[in-house]
């Protein structure tokens, strides 16, 4: 059975409970609106922070690298400022 990214994902599909839980999340500490918490720390501590090393063994490999590239694909304002800093 394949597995599946608990925080989002590529398709066009909803985003999973843990998806909706860490955009929450992330809105209610200030951040910016469709970003997961996971790519608002990788892009602020670097994806070899604490909390990335945790979400690595708990979610998938590498995972807040990869939601801090998704991020930035999009384009956003805000992630435009992340690529500059």
């Amino acid at each position: 059975m394949p597995r599946t990214p608990c925080l989002g994902s590529t398709s066009t599909r909803r985003p999973s409970l843990l998806g909706r839980l860490s955009r929450l999340l992330n809105r209610a500490t200030g951040g910016q609106p469709n970003q997961t918490l996971c790519a608002r720390i990788a892009g602020s501590h670097g994806t070899q922070c604490r909390f990335c090393r945790l979400m690595s063994r708990l979610i998938e490999p590498n995972h807040c690298a990869i939601e801090l590239a998704r991020w930035q694909r999009r384009g956003t304002a805000a992630a435009k400022r992340l690529r500059e800093e």
